[in-house]
């Protein structure tokens, strides 16, 4: 591995740390998550300066936490910049910002994706678990499998909405991809994708 591959991940992977713990600051807060969980208050406490910071310009709209979502989409950018910059690429003016919210939602998408096959895995193996990531993971993802839950209700005591999640969270992965490459997007460049 070169130098340059080196940075490259660098830049990447600790934009990509932070950019995952923005987003997970926005979705705690749109979820409405216990506040008192310990990794809860680890998130809160982990990016409380700069979001507090940054919502004195751009405050809360209600659970939408307009600042956490900035910041994570800030540090899409950044790490884009970065790694075409190292790269010796030219900066693509306007498709860095596309690039770097299909970046974001990506990582949004997969973390739901990945986070509800944990919670299915975790129903068969420790089903009545009382670990506060479960307990967070779970919390965080009842938003999206609520409207499965009411559109396809448990048959006999097994639930299979997480199956309908998933395959309409995979679809939604590939149009994501297919997005990024129809905007011409550079293999590597962008944290999620």
């Amino acid at each position: 591995m070169t130098l340059l591959q080196l940075a490259v991940y660098g830049i990447q992977f600790g934009f990509g740390l932070l950019v995952f713990l923005f987003l997970l600051r926005f979705l705690l807060q749109l979820a409405r998550a216990h506040f008192h969980n310990p990794i809860s208050q680890t998130i809160y406490r982990a990016t409380r300066v700069p979001v507090e910071a940054l919502a004195r310009v751009a405050p809360s709209m209600g659970r939408f936490n307009t600042a956490s979502l900035l910041l994570a989409l800030c540090c899409e950018w950044l790490a884009i910049a970065a790694t075409l910059t190292l790269a010796g690429v030219e900066l693509p003016g306007v498709r860095l910002l596309i690039w770097g919210a299909l970046g974001a939602a990506a990582l949004v998408v997969n973390f739901y994706f990945y986070g509800i096959f944990v919670l299915v895995i975790l129903s068969w193996i420790a089903p009545h678990t009382g670990h506060p990531a479960a307990a967070l993971l779970a919390q965080l993802v009842e938003p999206v499998m609520a409207p499965a839950r009411r559109l396809l209700p448990p048959l006999g005591g097994l639930d299979l909405s997480p199956m309908l999640v998933l395959f309409a969270l995979g679809g939604l992965r590939i149009l994501l991809r297919n997005l990024a490459v129809g905007s011409g997007l550079i293999g590597g460049a962008v944290p999620g994708l």
